[in-house]
C-alpha cells in the first residue's frame, strides 16, 4: 500500500547518519543532560501507569503487539512509532474498556449483563480502528514526515475490509486522544535505547585505540532494534522469567505485579539489557569487548552489573530462537 507523502519533504535520516554529522565535542553536553532526565524518569514511581484498578501490559498480548508492528511497518512508519503506538494502545484499551464497564453496572441489574455483552462485541468490532488511531497519534508526535492522514487509514482500512468512513476515523482519533487526557509519554524505549548507544559509540575510540567510525557500531543498533521488537512481543515471558531469577519463585501476581511494576515500566533498565544482548551476540569473539560493553552501560545508567546481565541473558534465550 503506498502512503501519501508530504510534498518536497526529504526522507528521515538514519541513526548513523545523523552521528557522523555530530561534533561529539559538543554532544557530549547534550547527552550528559539527556542522560540525567532519563534517569530520572526511570526512577520515578509508576504511578502513572496505573489508573483506578487497572494494571499497564494486560491489554497488549503478544499477538496484539506482533499487529501493531505488522501495520506500522507496512505504513513505513519509523521504529518509534510502533513503541510508542503499544504504550498509547495499552493505556486507551484499558481506561476506554473500565469505563465502559463503570457505565454499564454503575445501577445493579439483570439487563447489565446483555446490554454489557452488547458493548464488548463493539469494542470487539473497533480494535482495529482503535489500533489505527493509536498509530495515526503517534506518527503524529514522532515525524511530520510520515504523518499518516485519515485517508491513508481509511485505505487501509478498506483493504483489511472494513468500510469505516473518514468522519468516523476522526472521531476514534479524538475518542483516543480524549481519554488520555490529551497526553502522549515524552519518550519511548527507542529514546532511551539512541542515547545510551551514543554514548557508548562516544566512548569506542578510547576502548578500540583507533579513529570513530560510526558504522563499526551499526550493527548494534540494527540488532539491538530487532532485539527490542522480540522483548515488546515477548513482555509477559521476558519479566515473568526476570521475576523467577530474582526471587525463585513464580509470578509476579497480586501485589508483587504491583510492587515489580517500577521494573517493567524502566525503560532504561530495559534498553541497557538489549544493547548488552546485542553486544554479546555480536562480539563474543572479540576479547573482552562485550564485558566492557557490559561495565560501561552499568557505569553510565547506575544500575548493577549483574542485574544488566540477568536481562541480557533472558533476551539471549529469546532471540536466539527468533533471529536464528
Amino acid at each position: 500500500m503506498e502512503q501519501e507523502k508530504i510534498f518536497a519533504t526529504p526522507e528521515e535520516p538514519s541513526f548513523t547518519a545523523v552521528l557522523k554529522n555530530w561534533d561529539f565535542r559538543n554532544l557530549d553536553y547534550m547527552l550528559q543532560d539527556w542522560l540525567v532526565y532519563l534517569k530520572i524518569q526511570s526512577k520515578m514511581p509508576p504511578s502513572g501507569r496505573l489508573w483506578k484498578n487497572t494494571l499497564p501490559f494486560l491489554a497488549i498480548p503478544e499477538s496484539v503487539v506482533e499487529l501493531i508492528f505488522l501495520i506500522s511497518e507496512k505504513l513505513e512508519q519509523p521504529p518509534e512509532v510502533r513503541y510508542l503506538t503499544v504504550e498509547l494502545f495499552d493505556r486507551f484499551i484499558m481506561r476506554h474498556f473500565t469505563t465502559l464497564h463503570e457505565n454499564v453496572f454503575k445501577k445493579p441489574g439483570v439487563k447489565n449483563f446483555k446490554m454489557w455483552s452488547k458493548v464488548v462485541s463493539r469494542v470487539q468490532n473497533q480494535v482495529l480502528l482503535r489500533v489505527m488511531s493509536c498509530i495515526q497519534l503517534s506518527s503524529k508526535f514522532v515525524t511530520h514526515y510520515q504523518v499518516l492522514s485519515p485517508k491513508t487509514i481509511r485505505q487501509f482500512l478498506v483493504e483489511a475490509g472494513h468500510s469505516f468512513t473518514i468522519t468516523s476515523i476522526i472521531a476514534s482519533e479524538m475518542r483516543v486522544f480524549k481519554t488520555l487526557d490529551f497526553k502522549v509519554p515524552l519518550s519511548s524505549p527507542l529514546v532511551h535505547f539512541e542515547t545510551l548507544l551514543t554514548i557508548l559509540i562516544k566512548d569506542f575510540e578510547a576502548w578500540k585505540g583507533k579513529t570513530y567510525e560510526a558504522e563499526i557500531l551499526e550493527p548494534v543498533y540494527g540488532l539491538g532494534l530487532q532485539i527490542l521488537d522480540i522483548a515488546f512481543m515477548s513482555h509477559h515471558e521476558l519479566y515473568s522469567s526476570l521475576f523467577c531469577m530474582a526471587t525463585g519463585e513464580i509470578g509476579p501476581i497480586g501485589d508483587q505485579r504491583i510492587k515489580f511494576l517500577g521494573v517493567e515500566c524502566d525503560n532504561l533498565f530495559l534498553v541497557a539489557g538489549v544493547i548488552s544482548c546485542a553486544a554479546d551476540l555480536l562480539y563474543h569473539q572479540e576479547n573482552d569487548l562485550a564485558a566492557r560493553v557490559l561495565i560501561h552501560l552499568s557505569s553510565t545508567t547506575g544500575i548493577p552489573k549483574k542485574d544488566i546481565y540477568g536481562l541480557a541473558s533472558i533476551l539471549k534465550k529469546l532471540s536466539l530462537g527468533q533471529l536464528l
